[in-house]
Formats: structure tokens, C-alpha cells, sequence
């Protein structure tokens, strides 16, 4: 019984490192999703490309030290918001800001659930 009930916490943990791991977006699906959104041209996707991959590597490091420092991890977030936004149409900052707003709200829901 102790044996089952063991492989059943160890199997449901791994499962549960899956799923968080999982639920983050790729720099591809990311791409994808503000080309779709903002109407990008061919151009901005490769800018808003170049931006990403650098942003995913910086975070995969932060991550990859322990836990993240969120201040610094939101700091790095805050340059990649400006570096996209450098590189809109003044109708696709409206629309990529009412995007960054959506990401707080779910952010802030996120860390109340955790509190």
C-alpha cells in the first residue's frame, strides 16, 4: 500500500512538472500569436523574432540559477515590452499594449492564487 501510494505522488509530481513546463509558450507560438494579433509585417516578425529569442535566453538562464528573482525577471520583461513596442505601427502599440495589460492581470491573478 505505502509502495503504491508512493508511485502514485511521484508519478502526479512529474505529471504536475510537465504541465507547468508545457503551458509556456515557445518563442515560435509567441511570434505566431503577436503576428496574428498585430498584423505584422514580414519584417517585424523577424524583428519581433530576434527580440524573443534573446528575452527566452536571458529568462532560461534566470530560471535555470534557482529561484527567479521576479523583480529582475519583470525588469527583463518591461525592455523586451519596449524593444517590441520600438518596432510597431501606432495602431499595432495600442493593440501590443492592451496585450502587455492582459499579461498583468493574469500575472497579478497568478501571484494572489500563490500567496
Amino acid at each position: 500500500m505505502l509502495r503504491t501510494t508512493i508511485i502514485l505522488t511521484v508519478a502526479f509530481f512529474i505529471s504536475s512538472i510537465s504541465a507547468i513546463a508545457q503551458s509556456r509558450m515557445s518563442v515560435e507560438d509567441r511570434v505566431q500569436h503577436l503576428k496574428e494579433n498585430l498584423s505584422l509585417t514580414d519584417k517585424q516578425v523577424d524583428q519581433v523574432k530576434t527580440i524573443l529569442v534573446e528575452t527566452d535566453s536571458i529568462m532560461t538562464s534566470m530560471r535555470g540559477n534557482g529561484m527567479p528573482d521576479w523583480s529582475s525577471m519583470r525588469s527583463v520583461m518591461e525592455k523586451t515590452d519596449d524593444k517590441i513596442l520600438s518596432v510597431l505601427n501606432d495602431d499595432q502599440k495600442t493593440l501590443y499594449k492592451k496585450i502587455i495589460e492582459e499579461r498583468r492581470s493574469r500575472m497579478q491573478g497568478f501571484r494572489r492564487k500563490s500567496d
